[in-house]
């Protein structure tokens, strides 16, 4: 036993040493996941206005942490919320052609390296844009790169050869005469970089050079390894930097990188030669950040060397905009401030975190693909535990089989007509088989990959499948129109396609899940509780006193998931804990109110779930609640989809999005979901009578504005700084002695401020600035605003008017007695004229009211003016509208038989119905005789379908009594949804042809218009 603890003693130190130096042992990130990881990058300006840009070539952050992006025949700067353009209609200085280099400097100016204008210099004080030309030299042109000298100057690397700037008040660049005495093909620099040790390197045309820090020659750089000296010597060396290890890197036009450390040089595993990673493309840009150096090539993405760097590897880039062609030109890197790293690309900018802790995307792109060429949207998950097979599903019937222990993908396209939508859901049953459901249910071998029909059910044409539970002995699936219960054989066992004796409210089925002999039923109208033995459903209420709008957000369900006796739901409106067997629900508050999309139990207890637009979030089993957004990692701005997550055996948490799979490691998340950084509103553009100020002379928070007698107009443009997270934010502004409360600013309009021609005296400015993420939190900043008053505004002036304004006062008190009483009966005349007119224009009125007299429904003309409206709107902002078409079966039969009052008590009582049986913006009409029109805004045609199968239903059971005669009366119904290039005209005859067609199958039928393939 002694000799035991002998040997345990060294392990123990060697573990607490470990620990010491912080290396990890247990809580590393995901090895099952860990070699898919791929860069989450939120691309910016591409919201399609006038500032997007898809080709970038330069960019810079300057010292205000403010974004410079050049392009072709485009200069921007971002300050946050607002976008400045210099372009050549503001200023002839700036490049026709593009921008080839941006250098911030240290006194906020820019220097701007443009394709044939030379170098131009942006003061920050001045506002003003400067050209530096050559002492007694030729104009250049393609400046290549700008560096900073140690000096307090810049290096510019241009077509002509290398130019040192002085800095300061220096307007002229200054030649570099040792370089032009080397034998070089042609004067071309490509880039310039002062080491630390002082020594200046320069990579030119056809070499690389180095000049000493106390020498006045530049020599050729040798290796001493005679392939890298082949091509140092005989190509082109297009950009230089030196790493935080004081290693110079030269990339090449070809061949990688050549890495120069103390005296010896290599060229990395992957970036060796012109069959590595880069695949023979340029390098184009280097940047040093968090211990490793990030690679961009011109064509070939992002690369990144950790370390030593023995090994390069490929950096997956997940963008989320500009999807498309294979090559991808990362022309540009800079690291801000909060350690984010921005790239200019022709993928427009984007920007990333370099080490992201415990949040991170995955490239699930398909064999042979880049994640940067698609979106790779994730529809379903689905785990097999036995085989160490991820599935997922995705849009038009794809299907991908990720081997978690080999990393082998393979890609399935379904046959049609699967492959019309999105794999939806996924799962597999007790004889090995994967379900697969969307638009139709396969079963897929997972180790041949054949795809055969799902049995009985798998031969039918239905609607598609939102949601399925395989379960020992049956699978039920949950369609868009009812609820079916198969065998594991594909038989159908039972269905509810209808509301009518299931308890359902609607059959809409977009979530499932099974506790025991209960099947819980998640629909956009509540959730349900279906008792398997009776297959009798009965509604659960979530939130019995919640108001109408918030009513309808917790009864929109999205996700289910069963924890022993407790199922957890996910609504629109929060998260809610159902106790199964009382069905007393109970809501998660701090979770109330966002948008949940996806539920998933952790084994360690807690309860995962992802909120739109950017969250995600856990429940611990004491209740407690974190929610981690876009500074945790969760940057998945085109949304997470419902119900859509799965647990790895690691721990880590999957959860599908619109552009592939957001993972948590949860064993590397930090303690705390990270603190939003303050977001203090700041002006960032001021023009006063239409004079824009120079950035420099713009006001910080609490410093004074004044306003001269002779201005009037003052426009303020004002954000906040910070740009992650921007679409989640909500400005609004208020001059305190002049507005009344807060202007608040629609979400995505630039934040400006304007105001014109107000009174003297002194006012307060208050800007500020919300966010989502941390409600109830407010940034505000003030400016103390003077304006002052014109000579005729001074107090004795404002006297002597008074005095003047008293006397002509008292003139035309006496002037109005004279005139008033004859004044007086013109009046009385025109009254009396006035009151006529105004009698005949209420009888016009009344009979252009729009209402039938007979039924009390809008008439034809109120109807078909409402109709115009609907279209006008959906073709400036498209939403779904819909129209039923409704006629009462043998109607004449009735008037023949029983008279014409029974025909209109049939009228007037139908017309009750519907009046009572819509919603308060819907309409119904009377078209003709026995015709109504039903116009329901904001309803597909799935759900008009619905409404008028329900309306039908109730038609046939009501009773009509006319004279002791007892009359029963069915209608028909044609259903058209809006389309914005019909007229209403044209849109009521295509519901007109869905009611033929149901009159011509029977009549008491509802039938929708058949669109063209």
């Amino acid at each position: 036993m002694t000799g035991n603890r002998g040997r345990l003693w060294p392990a123990c130190l060697l573990w607490l040493l470990l620990c010491w130096l912080g290396l990890p042992l247990a809580a590393t990130a995901s090895p099952a996941l860990q070699p898919y990881q791929a860069v989450s990058a939120v691309s910016v300006l591409t919201d399609g206005g006038q500032y997007a840009m898809r080709s970038t070539t330069a960019l810079a952050l300057d010292r205000r942490e403010r974004l410079w992006v050049g392009g072709f025949r485009h200069l921007l700067r971002v300050d946050g919320a607002q976008v400045h353009s210099f372009g050549p209609g503001q200023n002839p200085l700036l490049p026709e052609g593009h921008i080839r280099a941006l250098l911030a400097l240290d006194n906020g100016d820019m220097l701007i390296g443009g394709n044939r204008e030379g170098v131009l210099l942006w003061e920050l004080d001045s506002g003003r844009l400067l050209p530096l030309e050559v002492t007694d030299g030729p104009a250049l042109t393609r400046i290549n790169d700008l560096t900073a000298a140690r000096d307090g100057g810049v290096w510019v690397s241009a077509e002509q050869g290398l130019f040192h700037w002085a800095g300061g008040q220096a307007r002229t660049l200054q030649a570099v005469p040792a370089l032009q005495q080397l034998p070089t093909l042609s004067a071309r620099v490509m880039s310039a970089l002062q080491a630390d040790d002082g020594s200046l390197w320069v990579a030119a045309h056809n070499g690389l050079y180095r000049r000493a820090a106390d020498a006045q020659a530049f020599v050729p750089v040798r290796s001493g390894q005679a392939a890298l000296d082949r091509r140092l010597a005989g190509e082109t060396v297009w950009t230089l930097r030196q790493d935080g290890r004081g290693r110079v890197w030269a990339g090449l036009v070809r061949s990688g990188v050549v890495v120069f450390d103390a005296g010896r040089a290599f060229a990395p595993a992957g970036l060796d030669g012109i069959n590595g990673l880069h695949q023979g493309r340029t390098i184009r840009s280097l940047l040093w950040a968090d211990g490793q150096m990030w690679l961009g090539t011109d064509g070939s993405g992002l690369l990144a060397c950790r370390g030593s760097c023995q090994q390069a590897r490929t950096v997956p880039v997940s963008l989320s905009a500009f999807e498309g062609q294979r090559n991808f030109h990362v022309r540009g890197l800079a690291q801000a401030a909060d350690g984010r790293i921005w790239a200019a690309s022709d993928r427009g900018i984007f920007h990333f975190d370099p080490d992201p802790q415990g949040i991170h995307v995955l490239d699930v792109t398909p064999p042979g693909m880049d994640p940067h060429q698609r979106l790779n949207a994730t529809r379903a998950l689905w785990l097999d535990h036995a085989r160490q097979q991820l599935w997922l599903g995705r849009e038009a019937g794809e299907l991908l089989r990720w081997n978690l222990a080999s990393g082998k993908r393979d890609l399935l396209y379904l046959p049609a007509p699967h492959s019309a939508s999105a794999v939806n859901a996924l799962g597999t049953d007790a004889q090995g088989k994967l379900w697969v459901a969307g638009s139709g249910v396969v079963w897929v071998d997972p180790h041949s990959l054949k795809v055969r029909p799902a049995g009985q059910i798998g031969g039918q044409a239905r609607s598609q499948v939102n949601h399925m539970v395989v379960g020992p002995q049956r699978v039920w699936l949950g369609y868009h129109d009812g609820l079916v219960e198969v065998d594991l054989d594909g038989r159908i066992r039972r269905q509810m396609l209808s509301t009518r004796g299931t308890g359902l409210g609607t059959t809409h089925i977009v979530a499932l899940a099974l506790q025991g002999g209960w099947l819980w039923a998640g629909t956009p109208q509540g959730l349900y509780r279906i008792d398997l033995a009776r297959w009798q459903a009965e509604p659960v209420t979530l939130l019995p006193a919640a108001d109408p709008a918030q009513a309808e957000r917790t009864g929109l369900i999205n996700a289910l998931t069963v924890d022993g006796p407790t199922l957890w739901v996910a609504t629109a409106g929060g998260v809610f804990q159902v106790d199964g067997d009382s069905l007393r629900a109970r809501a998660v508050e701090p979770v109330l109110g966002l948008e949940v999309m996806a539920l998933q139990l952790a084994g360690d207890g807690r309860l995962w779930f992802s909120a739109r637009p950017t969250t995600i979030g856990t429940v611990g089993r004491d209740g407690q609640v974190r929610l981690y957004g876009a500074h945790d990692g969760v940057h998945e701005n085109r949304g997470f989809h419902r119900g859509v997550a799965q647990t790895l055996e690691d721990g880590s948490v999957l959860f599908g999005t619109g552009t592939g799979v957001l993972a948590v490691d949860p064993a590397r998340l930090p303690a705390r979901p990270a603190a939003i950084p303050p977001l203090q509103p700041v002006i960032t553009g001021l023009q006063i009578d239409g004079q824009r100020w120079a950035e420099g002379a713009l006001p910080a928070p609490g410093q004074a504005l004044q306003l001269r007698p002779e201005q009037q107009r003052l426009m303020i443009e004002f954000s906040a700084l910070q740009m992650l997270s921007m679409e989640r934010r909500r400005y609004a502004f208020m001059l305190e002695g002049q507005d009344p409360d807060w202007v608040e600013l629609a979400p995505g309009a630039a934040p400006m401020a304007l105001y014109g021609k107000l009174p003297p005296g002194d006012y307060r400015l208050a800007l500020r600035v919300e966010s989502d993420e941390q409600p109830g939190v407010q940034w505000i900043s003030h400016y103390p605003l003077q304006v002052l008053p014109q000579w005729y505004q001074r107090g004795w002036v404002w006297a002597l008017a008074l005095a003047g304004a008293v006397l002509l006062l008292s003139l035309l008190v006496w002037l109005r007695d004279r005139i008033v009483r004859r004044r007086q009966r013109q009046l009385e005349q025109l009254v009396y004229l006035r009151t006529c007119e105004l009698q005949q224009a209420n009888r016009q009125l009344s009979a252009l009211a729009g209402e039938d007299a007979l039924t009390g429904l809008y008439n034809r003309r109120r109807l078909l003016q409402r109709m115009n409206e609907l279209i006008s709107q959906a073709q400036r902002q498209p939403h779904p509208a819909s129209l039923v078409l409704l006629d009462l079966d043998h109607f004449k039969h009735i008037n023949d038989s029983h008279g014409h009052l029974a025909g209109d008590a049939v009228l007037r009582q139908v017309a009750g119905l519907l009046q009572t049986s819509l919603r308060a913006h819907d309409m119904a009409a009377r078209y003709g005789g026995e015709e109504l029109l039903l116009l329901l805004p904001d309803t597909d045609q799935d759900t008009a379908l619905e409404v008028a199968e329900r309306l039908r239903l109730a038609i046939a059971d009501m009773t009509v009594v006319s004279e002791s005669v007892q009359l029963r009366v069915t209608a028909s119904f044609g259903v058209a949804q809006l389309q914005t290039q019909h007229s209403a005209e044209q849109w009521i005859e295509r519901a007109d042809m869905a009611l033929y067609r149901a009159k011509r199958e029977g009549r008491n039928r509802v039938c929708v218009e058949r669109l063209p393939d």
